[in-house]
């Protein structure tokens, strides 16, 4: 039987829900800056696609693309839960990211030890393209998320 990890030191434990904390506070904060914002590109198709998903009219294509499913039925999903709110998938999205993190730790902590953890961490919860990721409704913070927990 293979022996268990370790717990991570006292200090990495605290600069990791440092990095997480301080993730999630900006992200939140981004959510409530955009709160009342319309959609952008691809999150207007996003958003058309998962509420006709949500009104039974299935998968379509939009300019001749069939946008990712996966994500399509995330949306369609609030939408039948939360109702028409931009606001709740974007939360959602933030708590994913933040997920993200921490299992990005714990997978470099495995082949890599906790300083190497604790870098790959931090450039996961600040990298700019994953910070707007996750309060934009694009479809990365997703497949991000199911890849890296997939692993």
């Amino acid at each position: 039987m293979p022996d268990s990890p370790r717990a991570p030191s006292a200090h990495i434990t605290r600069a990791l829900l440092l990095i997480l904390l301080a993730s999630l506070a900006l992200k939140l904060a981004l959510v409530w800056a955009v709160r009342d914002m319309g959609c952008l590109a691809d999150e207007c198709d996003y958003l058309l696609l998962a509420q006709r998903l949500a009104f039974g009219e299935g998968f379509q294509e939009i300019r001749g693309y069939l946008w990712p499913p996966g994500y399509v039925g995330f949306l369609a999903g609030c939408l039948d839960l939360f109702g028409p709110h931009r606001f709740v998938p974007r939360l959602i999205q933030v708590g994913l990211s933040t997920v993200t993190v921490f299992a990005v730790f714990v997978i470099a902590r495995r082949f890599h030890g906790e300083r190497t953890a604790l870098l790959a961490a931090a450039l996961v919860a600040f990298y700019p393209n994953l910070i707007a990721f996750s309060h934009l409704l694009w479809s990365e913070t997703l497949y991000i998320f199911l890849s890296i927990t997939a692993l």
